[in-house]
């Protein structure tokens, strides 16, 4: 009596690291050569900020092993999730070599020290790589966001982490950090829906003044191709052959272009009885007694 056990499950809840590719000021051509260098307009520079970041150490030692690092924007446990799109372990060494094709150079051969524009394209040389991680002031944010600010110094990237509070981080544009388009890195979480998640990342869901901050897309990414691919799925039906084929070619394009880095799943927990048969927590169900005529007690018995 009085003994327990604890059970823990991956939800539909899921974890990024968005690009600020274009801030809000962009849209205004005219101010654009005085607002924040194009850190993320080239995509050499998004891919080696991937590499830099340990994602499966966070899952490792921040969530114990409970989770999974995503490599689209949809759950490996997806049965539209496709399986051959580019992936990025953590690696360096590679995304050291990627800074250096995009022209951040390691000036003081210190790899510890932040790397600074020589041939960068759209953005002046002698410019640091230096960004601010947005997130929340949540304990677990501020250990991820820490834990990955740390790896990112490994390549010679600058983050200072910046917590702010939800009202000031997810408030409505054009002031709101994230909704406004004014950040370099943020740290938030997608509830997936019943449609893909691509929209996301559509172009036309850009959030600005066109159409009163009314959008999604809050990194600014735009891609034809993608957009393309994206609403192919959205305009279809889940039995018919177009809607796989045309996720697949959203969720290949997202992984080479990264408008975000997916993070990992959220976690839920169940506590129950040790001798609780049959529990399982499916992030796929809305409710976690979705087995309830599979449910029983007896022994010794574990889920």
């Amino acid at each position: 009596a009085g003994k327990g056990q604890v059970l823990f499950g991956q939800t539909t809840v899921w974890e990024a690291l968005t690009f600020g590719i274009q801030p809000a000021s962009y849209d205004d051509v005219y101010n654009a050569a005085q607002d924040r260098p194009d850190l993320f307009g080239d995509v050499r520079t998004r891919q080696a900020f991937a590499y830099c970041m340990d994602r499966q150490g966070v899952v490792d030692d921040l969530l114990g092993g409970k989770s999974t690092v995503w490599n689209t924007f949809l759950s490996p446990n997806n049965p539209f999730t496709a399986a051959d799109v580019k992936t990025y372990p953590f690696d360096p060494q590679q995304g050291s070599q990627l800074l250096d094709d995009a022209g951040w150079k390691d000036s003081d051969s210190d790899p510890t020290t932040p790397r600074v524009a020589v041939n960068v394209r759209n953005v002046p040389p002698g410019t640091v790589l230096q960004v601010t991680y947005r997130t929340t002031q949540a304990e677990l944010r501020q250990k991820v966001s820490q834990r990955l600010a740390e790896s990112m110094a490994q390549c010679g990237i600058g983050v200072t982490v910046e917590a702010s509070t939800p009202d000031e981080l997810f408030a409505e544009g054009p002031t709101g950090v994230i909704f406004g388009r004014n950040f370099d890195l943020a740290e938030f979480n997608w509830s997936a829906s019943l449609q893909p998640q691509c929209f996301l990342y559509q172009s036309q869901r850009i959030p600005k003044a066109e159409n009163s901050w009314l959008g999604v897309n809050v990194g600014g990414f735009t891609n034809a191709e993608y957009d393309a691919a994206c609403q192919s799925a959205l305009s279809s039906l889940p039995e018919q052959p177009i809607y796989a084929e045309s996720l697949k070619t959203a969720q290949q394009l997202f992984a080479e272009n990264l408008p975000a880095v997916p993070l990992y799943a959220m976690l839920k927990a169940a506590v129950t009885r040790t001798d609780f048969c049959g529990l399982k927590l499916d992030p796929t169900v809305r409710s976690d007694l979705w087995n309830l005529e599979s449910l029983d007690y007896g022994g010794d018995c574990r889920p």
